[in-house]
């Protein structure tokens, strides 16, 4: 269990858990079991981004931005990469295997780029109104990592093992396993409903009909998930709960 949980900070952070110890390939291959776990971890990185703002007292747009480059850093921008490919992929490819192939190439297109830009936009305009409520910043990340945990669940992965950026196939988790995977996104949303009313439920339900959306587009378009995919749907889930509970708070309001 510990091996696994190293292996999800390693893989999610860019933060020197390697130092720790070396690990044998099958923590790796359980590694999404904890991937949500480590949200609290780097949901935690975007609320120390935005309290260093606060500490030198700047202004919202600079606080947002803050918190947004210290989850960068921290993460490497791995979630963005597979965001990036993600639309590429999907936007210039037409079959299995070409949109497979534009995903695993390294440059980026203007899919992609648009997709970032849109991305960041919005992201920072939405942490701007939020930077009142920091828990909400810490478990939305969670929250939104446990949600895009349906892929590998639910889907089988549209790679061999050896054509995979990470060389190696996750293994899905079953019984306990899953029961502790989506943990931490029960924890959050319980904790964002006390804490934030019923607006967070429509944050939820849109959250949840954007990844059933993904969820069907790759069923139907790879039969499967990627790495990349699983990014972007992380991404993805987490903006549209900020859209989603944004708009449902204004409308009860």
């Amino acid at each position: 269990m510990f091996n696994a949980l190293l292996a999800a900070l390693i893989l999610y952070t860019r933060l020197p858990f390697g130092r720790i110890k070396q690990l044998p390939a099958e923590s790796f291959s359980r590694a999404t079991d904890w991937w949500p776990w480590v949200g609290f971890l780097t949901g935690g990185l975007l609320v120390g981004g935005a309290l260093l703002g606060f500490a030198l007292g700047a202004n919202s747009f600079v606080i947002a931005l803050m918190a947004i480059l210290m989850r960068l850093i921290c993460t490497g921008a791995f979630h963005e990469d597979g965001l990036a490919d993600f639309f590429d992929g999907f936007g210039g490819g037409h079959s299995r295997e070409r949109i497979l192939e534009i995903m695993k190439d390294s440059h980026i297109g203007t899919y992609g780029v648009i997709a970032l830009i849109l991305y960041f936009l919005s992201f920072h305009h939405l942490i701007g109104h939020f930077v009142g409520g920091l828990l909400f910043l810490w478990l939305a990340d969670p929250l939104a990592k446990s949600t895009a945990l349906s892929l590998v669940v639910g889907l089988p992965y549209a790679r061999k093992a050896e054509a995979a950026k990470t060389q190696m196939i996750y293994n899905p988790p079953h019984g306990l396993r899953l029961v502790l995977a989506l943990l931490p996104g029960i924890i959050a949303f319980g904790m964002l409903f006390a804490l934030f009313g019923y607006c967070v439920l429509g944050g939820l339900l849109l959250m949840l009909l954007v990844m059933t959306f993904i969820f069907v587009l790759l069923r139907h378009k790879l039969s499967g998930y990627t790495g990349d995919c699983c990014g972007a749907s992380f991404l993805l889930c987490e903006l549209t709960f900020y859209f989603g509970t944004y708009f449902a708070g204004t409308f009860l309001l």
